[in-house]
């Protein structure tokens, strides 16, 4: 599972969480270097991207996401907040293969339920 978030809180929290599924965890702060991991080889199943990690780059994103079948077939969870800001993300985002959003503030079982559901392993 690759993670891109920039704040190291966040993604030691979902390391902690994510620890009772199994998955190989790569931690990235930006979503770009998250695709960059992709494009060189690393196999990945789900990506986790938290809004903040995204920026301007929401559209070469997106279109980076659906330019190969081998990037389209990785399910991604968006993780996204109420402000002005996510919801830009979000819709700028809503274009991608595989998208499934977890709104923040959330449990962290809703986020497990999730990520179980994206690998296909129903209830977690």
């Amino acid at each position: 599972m690759l993670i891109a978030d920039r704040s190291r809180l966040a993604a030691n929290l979902y390391r902690l969480l994510l620890a009772p599924t199994g998955l190989s965890l790569m931690i990235r702060q930006r979503a770009g270097e998250a695709l960059l991991e992709v494009r060189r080889g690393a196999r990945v199943d789900l990506m986790l991207l938290n809004s903040n990690s995204i920026g301007n780059d929401a559209q070469a994103l997106v279109e980076a996401l659906e330019s190969r079948p081998d990037l389209r077939r990785i399910r991604k969870i968006l993780i996204a907040g109420p402000s002005r800001a996510d919801r830009r993300v979000v819709e700028a985002l809503s274009g991608i293969t595989g998208l499934a959003v977890v709104e923040r503030p959330f449990h962290p079982e809703d986020l497990m339920r999730e990520v179980q559901s994206c690998l296909g392993r129903g209830n977690p």
